[in-house]
């Protein structure tokens, strides 16, 4: 425990060996962090195995969640064949830590972030990470292997100095590593080095969207946007109004709601992920890369009740932005506030655990709930509580869709 501090709320520890290479993991066997963009799924064993890039709702560039042979991960490990991980996130922030055991070597541990400010306009679309070798020494492995478009492109890689840089028609993702290594095709895909570290050393990995080529490490200032990410969650932290006993719970649970906020426009996502089963082998596999006009006024009502007010009112001009353009209310929207995508299987992946079909876009778009008018209202009303002024033009928008309700209450619909 001399390695963290004791304000870390630790998770389950998580023991990698033989067997546990063979069976997915838990699917909450993960931290998450993310930029206001987009969401990235860490894994207790160092790799990442969802990612879309640069939006929640753009293709996947790391698909393994869905299926570890086709979809494509990273990750920065200790290569031994057994090892104990712990993973927490640093007071107050969406800053992730793993901390790896190797028994009889020594002990690393990792920091995870995209580099994250509470400015969509500062958005780089960048993941940091950062291996330190706390006791004795520990050989590490580093795997690159994106597969982009869910898989369905053909990746390529090319080695240059300073990492690599994968690439498939428009979309490109490059690697920079802060130390020199020997890179190498791996069997299964992408590229892979093996490297050693002792105590007191430490090497930075980082994922840059849409570059033309790694840059040397000191080009990215990691180091700067560490401070920086850990400033800003701290700040947005310090708004929470609850001061009750279960302080701890409803700030992680705040900052967790933070990072399915698309900051652009203040839509938030029902889940940055596509098609986890409701029960593993079933077909209840949905896409959730969207917002529900329902569920998000719930959601920000929360954030709205514990000192949140701003991503109320954000989340409203997002609604008011919709209905402007469209003023038929939608049970879900895209990030942007566009209809949402047709349906479509993708039947060149497995799903988790084998429970397919993997889906994208969502059928439900077309459904009746009526109860969406009463949740969109609810956000009206807390829009105008925290400050905001509905204009004649947006109360006309929402007066038809009362009157739609009014004319239609009595037929079936799909609602709660």
């Amino acid at each position: 425990m001399d390695l963290y501090s004791a304000s870390r709320r630790y998770a389950v520890p998580f023991y990698v060996n033989e067997e546990t290479r063979k069976e997915p993991l838990p699917i909450a066997a993960r931290g998450l962090i993310g930029d206001g963009d987009t969401a990235a799924l860490v894994c207790p064993d160092g790799s990442i195995d969802w990612l879309c890039f640069p939006r929640f709702d753009s293709p996947s560039v790391f698909g393994a969640l869905l299926d570890r042979e086709r979809g494509g991960m990273t990750a920065l490990r200790p290569a031994a064949a057994r090892y104990e991980s712990l993973q927490a996130y640093d007071p107050d922030t969406n800053v992730l830590e793993t901390l790896f055991t190797v028994p009889g070597e020594g002990v690393v541990r990792m920091t995870d972030f995209m580099p994250w400010t509470d400015d969509p306009r500062a958005s780089i679309h960048e993941v940091h990470r950062r291996l330190e070798c706390r006791a004795g020494q520990v050989e590490v492995e580093a795997i690159f292997d994106p597969r982009f478009d869910y898989g369905r492109a053909d990746t390529r890689i090319d080695y240059l100095n300073h990492g690599l840089r994968a690439h498939a028609g428009s979309d490109s993702l490059v690697a920079a590593l802060g130390r020199e290594v020997q890179w190498e095709p791996r069997e299964e895909g992408g590229a892979s080095a093996r490297f050693m570290m002792r105590k007191g050393e430490h090497v930075w990995m980082v994922l840059s969207w849409d570059s033309p080529a790694p840059e040397s490490m000191a080009a990215y200032r990691p180091f700067e946007q560490l401070r920086a990410t850990r400033h800003g969650w701290r700040d947005w932290a310090r708004h929470l109004n609850y001061h009750g006993p279960y302080r701890h719970y409803v700030l992680r649970s705040a900052l967790a709601l933070k990072l399915m906020i698309y900051s652009p426009t203040g839509a938030m996502v029902a889940a940055p992920t596509t098609s986890l089963p409701e029960w593993i082998g079933g077909t209840r596999n949905w896409d959730y890369r969207f917002t529900w006009t329902r569920d998000t006024a719930m959601a920000i009502r929360a954030c709205n009740r514990i000192g949140y007010a701003r991503e109320a009112r954000e989340f409203f001009h997002f609604m008011r932005d919709a209905l402007a353009r469209n003023p038929e209310l939608q049970v879900m929207y895209t990030i942007k506030g566009d209809s949402v995508q047709a349906e479509e299987e993708l039947g060149h992946l497995r799903g988790y655990a084998g429970s397919a079909p993997v889906r994208i876009g969502n059928g439900a778009k077309d459904q009746l709930q009526l109860d969406t008018a009463g949740a969109l209202l609810d956000a009206a009303f807390l829009y105008e509580q925290t400050g905001g002024n509905i204009g004649l033009r947006t109360w006309r928008h929402l007066a038809r869709v009362v009157g739609t309700v009014a004319s239609n209450w009595r037929l079936p619909d799909h609602g709660i």
